[in-house]
């Protein structure tokens, strides 16, 4: 969940940077205005850009952060290579326990897990360009405005994970999904979860897992293995490097 956080902090960051540019412009706009006050009106524009350069070192992290960080990695890929050394030994994955998911004879669950997934949405907004005048003793906006979408993370569904020799399932009270393993083109992965971009989706789907590295490896090396039920085709191995 940390990188996610950070992912939703830098969006802020962005925001308040964008905020700030229009400030900016629509101060230097407001210039034209004898009684705009100076260059108190540049005072917004600055408090805009300090907050956006604070969102943007605190999703960026510190060094005692960055320590943390390097143990919880460590302690990560040590249980990865574990769970790969189990099933690379026995030649086969074990059974996986569900309360949600079913799993069936010919496409059996191989792992499962708890976790939260996660889309990515587009937002509209509306942005204002423009500048005051006086008519008379009355302060009037002349400008306009425009509607602006951006792309925002949003938690879908918190549920149970799990994956099968052919597809990615998930299962939670308000969202279902499931994603073809032979559809998937692109795996991102992440301490706390991994992403997937498959054919005939305009957007990528992000799970959050306990485990990222784990699940992110495991779903990489079931795009290029092709299993028949549990067990490893013959002269195959799991790798955490997939």
């Amino acid at each position: 969940m940390e990188q996610v956080a950070r992912f939703a902090i830098r969006i802020l960051a962005a925001v308040m940077a964008f905020v700030a540019a229009m400030s900016l412009l629509a101060a230097v706009l407001s210039l034209q205005d004898e009684k705009n006050g100076g260059l108190l009106i540049f005072i917004g524009p600055v408090v805009f850009s300090l907050i956006a350069w604070c969102l943007w070192r605190r999703s960026s992290g510190g060094a005692s952060g960055t320590v943390k960080t390097a143990a919880d990695q460590d302690r990560l890929i040590s249980e990865a290579r574990s769970y790969f050394g189990a099933v690379n030994g026995a030649g086969e994955f074990p059974r996986a326990q569900a309360d949600r998911l079913i799993s069936s004879p010919d496409d059996p669950l191989l792992a499962t897990c708890n976790a939260k997934l996660f889309e990515v949405s587009e937002e509209q907004a509306r942005n204002y360009l423009g500048t005051r005048v006086m008519v008379g003793k009355l302060p009037v906006y002349m400008g306009r405005s425009a509607a602006q979408s951006r792309e925002v993370l949003r938690q879908a569904s918190e549920g149970e994970l799990g994956i099968t020799p052919t597809s990615i399932i998930f299962n939670g009270p308000t969202r279902s999904a499931i994603v073809q393993l032979d559809r998937i083109i692109a795996v991102e992965v992440m301490s706390d979860g991994f992403t997937v971009a498959a054919r005939g989706q305009s957007k990528p789907v992000v799970f959050v897992v306990s485990n990222g590295l784990l699940w992110g490896a495991l779903v990489r090396n079931l795009v290029q293995i092709k299993l028949q039920g549990r067990a490893l085709p013959v002269g195959q191995e799991l790798r955490l490097d997939a």
